[in-house]
C-alpha cells in the first residue's frame, strides 16, 4: 500500500500562532526537522493553528491509517501542546504532550476524523491539521515540524492514470494498454510501496511539463 506523509501548504481557519523563523508558517512547519531554524511559536493557552495539507497521489480508494506526527519545544516546566483535525464544527485532537526546552517529537494514531466517522478520501481531504497551545500564562511553545502518515489503498487505476498522463507528456505518443500492467510493476518494485514524490509536487510537475515542452527530457 502507498504512504506519504502529508505536510501543510498553507494557513487555515486558525491561525492564532506567531511565525518565529522561516519563509511562511506553513514552510516552517514543513520537513526536515530543523528545529530552530524555521518554526511558529504560541504564548497563549488554547490558541490554534491548522493548514490546508497535501493531497494524496496516487488518488486513494481507502485510508487505513492516519498517524500525527509533531516535533515541539518549550520555555520550561510543565508545557504541552497537542495535534488537532478540524473540520467545522468538530475538532478530533491528539493527546496534551508535555515538553520542556529540549526539542522531543510525538507520533499519535488519529483513529478518527473529526466528526467521529471513520476515515475516507473525501473527509481526509477537506479537514485541517495542525496543533493546540496547551501552557500557563508567561509560557511559550514552539513547533517546528507537523505532519500526518496516510497508508491507503490507491483508487483502481489511479496509477495507471498517473503514468499514462505523465509518460505520454514525455514521450509524445501513447501507451499500449498491453504495456500497462507490466509498466506499473516495475514503478512499485522502483518505488518500495512509498510515495517518491508529494502531491502538490505532482500536480506543479505536470503543469510546468504542459507549459514548457523542451523540459521533458530532464525527468
Amino acid at each position: 500500500m502507498p504512504t506519504q506523509t502529508v505536510e501543510p501548504i498553507a494557513t487555515a481557519s486558525h491561525d492564532a500562532w506567531t511565525l518565529h523563523a522561516g519563509a511562511s508558517k506553513a514552510i516552517a512547519c514543513q520537513l526536515p526537522d530543523d528545529d530552530g531554524t524555521t518554526m511558529i511559536k504560541c504564548d497563549t493557552n488554547g490558541h490554534k493553528q491548522t493548514f490546508t495539507k497535501d493531497v494524496l497521489v496516487p488518488p486513494a480508494e481507502k485510508i487505513t491509517s492516519v498517524t500525527t506526527h509533531f516535533r515541539h519545544n518549550g520555555s520550561a516546566g510543565n508545557l504541552k501542546g497537542r495535534f488537532t483535525f478540524y473540520e467545522n464544527p468538530n475538532y478530533w485532537t491528539g493527546a496534551d504532550r508535555g515538553i520542556g526546552a529540549a526539542w522531543g517529537e510525538n507520533n499519535e494514531v488519529a483513529a478518527l476524523h473529526p466528526s467521529g466517522v471513520d476515515w475516507s478520501p473525501d473527509n481526509f481531504a477537506s479537514a485541517e491539521m495542525g496543533v493546540e497551545g496547551r501552557l500557563p500564562a508567561g509560557a511559550w511553545y514552539s513547533v517546528t515540524t507537523i505532519n500526518a502518515v496516510v497508508v491507503f489503498s490507491p483508487a483502481k487505476g489511479s496509477w495507471a492514470c498517473m503514468l499514462v498522463s505523465i509518460l505520454g507528456s514525455i514521450l509524445g505518443t501513447g501507451l499500449l494498454l498491453s504495456q500497462m500492467p507490466d509498466l506499473i510493476d516495475t514503478f512499485n518494485r522502483a518505488a518500495q510501496g512509498k510515495l517518491v514524490i508529494h502531491g502538490h509536487e505532482a500536480v506543479e510537475m505536470y503543469a510546468d511539463l504542459k507549459a514548457n515542452p523542451h523540459r521533458r527530457h530532464f525527468l
